[in-house]
């Protein structure tokens, strides 16, 4: 990959995609609401103000790309797990279906986008406290919106990874992947750093397309 487009640059997962894509010589164009919290000044970095869920945005800032990465999450109003989400509670499927259609009209195919287990067919494998969690809380609404990306992209013609990590770390030790598809978890925990370098990896392997992959550090 040359070129991609990354949705989520300002996150704490999807600094890390830039990072690392930056390092390996690939161009970024980066489609962020608020291009002020991006402090790079690399010539390969193309900053895009505006919102994936704004289907114009997405025809400009994809303009030149190979592939696009989404690490979109939806943030609470707190950190308390009842509160209310920050942005629009289908933040993330309107986006991927904005997205899916864009990449249509261009014939664009490849896509990774980051998930958590516990969204779609995954709930089976969380622990007792997260299924409740899952559907009880906040958590509730973000599994919905997660779910229903993922079906969306499961229906569409794209090359596509759907990368669901266990629960996510700040660490920035570079930790070996345990990737499963389908299997019971061998750990709860795996860096934000690892994921990141894994969705940049992940594009140009043919392996994992229309994949379901749950990552856990071994």
């Amino acid at each position: 990959m040359k070129q991609i487009l990354l949705y989520g640059a300002t996150g704490k997962t999807g600094e890390w995609v830039l990072q690392y894509a930056l390092e390996k010589g690939i161009e970024v164009n980066a489609l962020v609401r608020n291009p002020s919290k991006l402090h790079n000044d690399s010539e390969l970095l193309h900053i895009f103000e505006g919102t994936p869920y704004n289907i114009e945005n997405v025809r400009t800032a994809i303009e030149g790309c190979d592939a696009v990465i989404s690490t979109l999450g939806n943030s609470r109003t707190s950190a308390k797990p009842f509160q209310d989400s920050r942005g629009p509670v289908d933040l993330m499927s309107k986006s991927i279906q904005n997205t899916i259609k864009v990449m249509d009209e261009i014939g664009l195919k490849r896509i990774a986008i980051v998930s958590f287990v516990g969204a779609g067919d995954s709930l089976k494998f969380t622990p007792t406290l997260m299924k409740w969690i899952f559907t009880r809380s906040f958590f509730k609404i973000i599994r919905e919106d997660h779910t229903n990306q993922e079906k969306s992209l499961e229906q569409s013609d794209l090359d596509w990874t759907i990368v669901r990590p266990v629960a996510l770390s700040n660490s920035d030790q570079l930790a070996d992947l345990h990737i499963q598809d389908n299997e019971n978890l061998l750990s709860f925990r795996v860096s934000r750093k690892a994921v990141g370098k894994f969705l940049v990896d992940c594009l140009d392997n043919e392996e994992f397309y229309h994949k379901h992959l749950m990552l856990c550090e071994k």
